[in-house]
């Protein structure tokens, strides 16, 4: 079930995999950080949600002998990169900031 819904939404969007993994990372790190005002809050709750959709994906696939630990890590790199690049530019700038003042 939840193998389709993802697969309905790549068709939908007709992006690859690795395109949503990177999509919904940066688009969750943003509604995170804006609400938050936090980058690693921010960064910690990407993470969880990637693990949670891990996790869904694993039930699934483990079932049907699909399931591969390399793909479920590669997954969670792209998902985690740029929210972990955004969080890092921003905790670098604000003490840059507080440098210069």
């Amino acid at each position: 079930m939840y193998g389709e819904i993802k697969e309905l939404i790549l068709h939908t969007l007709e992006i690859g995999p690795t395109r949503l993994h990177i999509l919904l990372g940066v688009l969750f790190y943003v509604m995170c950080f804006a609400l938050t005002r936090r980058p690693w809050v921010s960064l910690l709750l990407v993470i969880a949600l990637q693990c949670g959709n891990e996790l869904l994906d694993a039930r699934e696939d483990i079932r049907s002998g699909t399931w591969s630990r390399r793909e479920a890590l590669t997954d969670t790199l792209w998902t985690v990169a740029l929210p972990l690049a955004a969080s890092i530019c921003v905790v670098t700038g604000k003490a840059l900031a507080k440098l210069r003042s």
